[in-house]
């Protein structure tokens, strides 16, 4: 969403009906011996929506882009790293998408 950095974990949400179609054409393979300290390349998660509502995300006024998820999520997801470069991408996405929606009382 801002181009700031490359990242070093793909992270997907993705229906589970549709996971073998991407997994094949994608060229990946599913993790055997899989522990969360060994570093990865691409995260699949199922989405915790209904997600027959989200067809486009707004993420800038004038343009939408099918398939991203809300800016909200990817915020909360590359806080959660605590990597001080993903704080600063994060702090970015914040200013740019999220500030505006949130008001003080």
């Amino acid at each position: 969403m801002i181009k700031y950095l490359k990242p070093q974990t793909i992270t997907i949400y993705l229906p589970e009906d549709a996971g073998n179609k991407l997994l094949s054409r994608a060229r990946l393979h599913k993790a055997v011996d899989w522990t969360a300290d060994e570093p990865d390349v691409v995260r699949i998660y199922r989405p915790f929506w209904p997600v027959e509502q989200q067809k486009n995300v707004v993420v800038r006024k004038s343009n939408e882009i099918a398939g991203l998820v809300h800016p909200i999520l990817v915020y909360a997801d590359i806080i959660a790293t605590g990597d001080s470069r993903n704080l600063e991408a994060a702090r970015m996405l914040y200013e740019q998408y999220i500030a505006e929606h949130i008001r003080e009382d």
